[in-house]
């Protein structure tokens, strides 16, 4: 919404509000120079937040503005790797010289996670004898700032509002962990050995 829509971030609500033909020039016109998806979803986070302000404020029209809107097809992408698919990118991924990098991305790939998440994944976190990794936060949602993550893990860390703030009232109180485990295959498999 700060690049398509960025001339509207201080114009109030009620002016979109009154001029429903506005937004729907506007969806064309981000449609033509960014593309359909990018059009779609700037005016869908549009709705969402005169949605949102409507709740709190009855002075703007109850309609919410971006109904006229006539919506682009999207189609979805189809970029999964499917098991035919394999077989070339171990080929790809033997080319890679450098052997941690390589092993990386192979452990991503059969392990199915987040490449994200699995650079945060400490050794505590590594369950040698069931053969899996416990990743406390798979969508990294507290972000890969490695001096949160040291901050945390030294419990000097709290969470207030979603929001890490060093020293706050809350003390050393830590938010409650998901647990998410995914198997991970064993390190020798007839895959690995295309690269080894």
């Amino acid at each position: 919404m700060n690049r398509p829509l960025a001339d509207w971030l201080q114009t109030p609500l009620s002016e979109l509000g009154d001029d429903p033909r506005r937004i729907a020039d506007r969806h064309e016109a981000i449609s033509l120079a960014h593309g359909p998806a990018i059009a779609n979803g700037a005016i869908r986070t549009l709705r969402a937040v005169y949605n949102h302000a409507r709740k709190t404020c009855r002075a703007l029209p109850a309609e919410n503005p971006v109904f006229p809107v006539d919506w682009n097809p999207e189609e979805r992408r189809d970029t999964a790797m499917g098991v035919r698919d394999l077989p070339e990118r171990f080929e790809q991924l033997a080319r890679i010289e450098n052997p941690v990098r390589r092993e990386f991305h192979l452990l991503c790939l059969l392990s199915g996670s987040r490449p994200e998440a699995l650079k945060m994944v400490r050794l505590a976190e590594i369950d040698f004898r069931e053969r899996r990794p416990h990743i406390p936060k798979p969508k990294c949602h507290w972000g890969n700032d490695l001096r949160q993550r040291a901050a945390i893990a030294a419990g000097q860390a709290t969470w207030a509002l979603g929001k890490v703030a060093v020293g706050g009232a809350l003390g050393a109180w830590q938010p409650k962990r998901r647990r998410a485990r995914l198997k991970v295959l064993p390190i020798r498999t007839k895959a690995v050995a295309i690269i080894g």
